[in-house]
């Protein structure tokens, strides 16, 4: 009887056990698989502005937008810039307020953001990336499925005036000024690695995360029409396993053209993602052209 009863004692032992080591399993899987369509907050999830000051509206980037997108949307997607001390901060535009020349978050260091932070109350503070990794992390469940970095950088355009015959030597020492920090930022913070996709029109920004944070799951290049040039530059930068488009330029049969050139390059895993649904309008005119995976990034009055 004795033996009996350790035998159903063994066997409900490994049945726990194996049970437990399933969750366990289940739980590091990636959130996303390849049959996944998600809408993730653009901006955050809320409105564009002219003025990020502004007090009347929730705007794109600024902390109303990412507390409300985290909960509301199944992830989110935010602009990134890289201050002049090398820190990662939330921002899309060149300038800060509108009609001034400043303040700019590339010429200025984290110090003076947290000090042009103090005049302001928390809805209208710059946020750093990790501020929003955190709150990423302790979003309910469901809603960190992805976030998506879309990287600003304006050596090439805005600075080409400050920067003159030197704009492309700075350029490409912000690209991987910005690697770096995303780097650290993510050795900090592992939990977002297999969460996370980087995106950008600018091939050399991908390559230097490629070496330098290659774990990144998802490369992104933002393209206006998916050319056969497009399609070379992708088989010669085989890292770049995601695509970023607009919904408006976007037909079906385009989409399904590169859907089915990441599964003819039999890549494991990729990514497309259209933005930007900015009413229920546009987010049916996206669901009704994607298939999976991809994601559909949308404002506030989309939904």
């Amino acid at each position: 009887m004795t033996y009996i009863r350790f035998k159903v004692f063994i066997v409900l032992f490994i049945v726990v056990f194996a049970l437990s080591w399933i969750g366990c399993k289940k739980k590091s899987k990636p959130p996303t698989t390849q049959e996944d369509i998600f809408i993730i907050g653009h901006g955050g999830g809320g409105e564009h502005c002219h003025n990020r000051y502004d007090s009347l509206r929730i705007c794109h980037n600024r902390y109303p937008a990412i507390k409300e997108g985290l909960l509301i949307f199944e992830g989110i997607e935010v602009d990134v810039q890289v201050s002049k001390d090398s820190v990662i901060y939330v921002g899309h535009d060149v300038f800060l307020a509108d009609a001034s020349f400043g303040p700019v978050i590339n010429f200025l260091t984290s110090h003076q953001i947290d000090s042009l932070n103090s005049k302001y109350d928390s809805s209208h503070h710059i946020l750093s990336l990790e501020q929003v990794f955190k709150m990423f992390l302790n979003a309910p469940e469901g809603n960190s499925k992805l976030i998506s970095l879309d990287i600003k950088n304006y050596y090439g355009s805005y600075w080409r005036e400050l920067c003159s015959d030197s704009c492309e030597t700075m350029k490409s020492r912000y690209e991987r000024v910005f690697a770096i920090a995303l780097a650290r930022l993510l050795k900090k913070y592992p939990e977002v690695r297999h969460r996370i996709a980087v995106e950008g029109w600018d091939i050399k920004q991908l390559k230097e995360i490629n070496q330098i944070v290659p774990e990144v799951r998802y490369k992104c290049l933002v393209i206006t029409n998916f050319t056969p040039e497009i399609q070379t530059l992708l088989n010669q930068y085989e890292y770049v396993n995601c695509i970023s488009k607009s919904i408006e330029t976007t037909t079906k049969e385009e989409f399904e053209q590169m859907r089915e050139f990441f599964m003819n390059r039999q890549d494991k895993e990729f990514l497309i993602q259209l933005w930007t649904a900015t009413d229920s309008i546009g987010l049916q005119r996206a669901r009704n052209l994607t298939k999976g995976p991809a994601t559909i990034q949308a404002d506030k009055n989309a939904l």
